[in-house]
């Protein structure tokens, strides 16, 4: 080998030998504060309550169990990551890219998720009573078995979603977009559904009561075994839905 030749592989081995140590300091840069990006960068168990995180990329991190309460992640990029048991109450989220993460048994209470972009996320069993999604795109995403009671879901897009079983009492989901989703066996009491569109929702055993459905859409819905005991809705509203035991509001059952 000439002496061009040796000094090529040279640079490729020198090359090669500071790529790794790079990757080893934007970790640690990224829990000293130095940095705010650590794409795919393994941080389970970080700690940054109310940290400063706005617009930080942490696409695919693995998250799992961090503390992230109170913490401004707005605009932040968390496509695929693993937020799964992570601790985002009180957390600003608002824009945040959460496409495809896992948040399974999170905690997002009181969390803040205002135009939160959620296509095809894991939510199943979080913890987020008062949670506010105004506005966020969670289609296809799945809510098994979550606390959202008390949350703000305004014109929020569920389509395809799964919520079976989720409990959303007293949820203020008016306008929400809910086409083509699963409610089977949600808990939706007193919850407010005003202009809601819920064409071809499953909404088998689910209950309604004292729920508000004024102008919401059921064309094509499954209202089997539900209960809408004294909730607000026209009888021309169940015109196009599927009843099978289903508790209507005045008591009786069809």
């Amino acid at each position: 080998m000439n002496a061009v030749g040796r000094f090529c592989v040279t640079l490729v081995l020198a090359g090669a030998a500071i790529s790794q140590p790079a990757l080893a300091d934007q970790r640690a840069d990224f829990i000293a504060g130095i940095t705010k990006d650590c794409p795919g960068c393994d941080l389970q168990g970080v700690n940054k309550k109310r940290a400063d995180l706005r617009d930080a990329d942490l696409t695919g991190a693995n998250l799992e169990g961090a503390n992230f309460h109170d913490a401004k992640l707005a605009g932040a990029k968390l496509a695929n990551a693993d937020l799964r048991s992570a601790n985002l109450n009180i957390a600003d989220l608002r824009n945040a890219d959460l496409s495809g993460a896992n948040l399974t048994d999170a905690m997002i209470y009181g969390a803040r998720l205002g135009r939160a972009k959620l296509v095809g996320a894991t939510l199943d069993t979080v913890l987020g009573r008062t949670v506010d999604m105004t506005g966020a795109d969670a289609s296809n995403a799945t809510f098994l078995g979550a606390d959202l009671a008390l949350g703000t879901f305004a014109g929020t897009m569920f389509g395809g979603a799964n919520l079976g079983r989720a409990t959303l009492d007293e949820a203020n989901m008016r306008s929400a977009q809910m086409e083509n989703a699963d409610l089977s066996g949600a808990s939706l009491t007193f919850a407010t559904l005003t202009r809601a569109n819920l064409a071809g929702a499953k909404v088998a055993g689910v209950d309604l009561y004292q729920a508000d459905l004024r102008d919401a859409s059921l064309k094509g819905a499954d209202l089997s075994g539900s209960r809408l005991l004294q909730a607000t809705l026209s009888a021309e509203s169940l015109t196009d839905a599927k009843l099978g035991s289903t508790i209507l509001p005045d008591g009786t059952v069809r």
